[in-house]
Parts: structure tokens; C-alpha cells; sequence
């Protein structure tokens, strides 16, 4: 299964992966779940969508384009 952001609920932006949600960040105003509570194990298909470019700025959470890949400098 290929990787993907999602948002779970309305209130949490996660990668979904190996069937587990790992929580990127989440609203607190929402009840959304935090970086402590990953992964979610246990959900329903229908509390996730794909996550839009908007929903990276809601989240406050760093876009960065499919395919993009971290490098360390030498």
C-alpha cells in the first residue's frame, strides 16, 4: 500500500500506512488527536478522506509534493 496524508475526523491530518494512522497534528479546538496519541490502529474507513494542500495549512503542518525527498547535507 502506497503511503498518503489524510485527514481523520475533520480534526487530525495523518499518513496512512500499513493500515495505521501516524498523527501529523491535530486541532485541540476540534478534539483532535496529538502526535502522542499515534498511531491510531482502529478506524473506520469512512472517518478519513485525502488531504488537500489547504488542509496542510489548517494543520500547520509543512506541504511537500509527492515524490519530494528529504536529503541530509554533506
Amino acid at each position: 500500500m502506497e503511503d498518503k496524508t489524510v485527514v481523520y475526523k475533520e480534526n487530525t491530518l495523518c499518513v496512512l500506512e500499513n493500515n495505521s494512522l501516524t498523527v501529523l497534528n491535530g486541532l485541540g479546538t476540534r478534539d483532535g488527536k496529538s502526535m502522542m496519541q499515534s498511531p491510531v490502529c482502529y478506524f473506520k474507513e469512512e472517518d478519513i478522506r485525502p488531504a488537500t494542500r489547504e488542509d496542510f495549512d489548517t494543520f500547520k503542518v509543512q506541504f511537500y509534493p509527492p515524490g519530494y525527498i528529504l536529503t541530509k547535507k554533506s
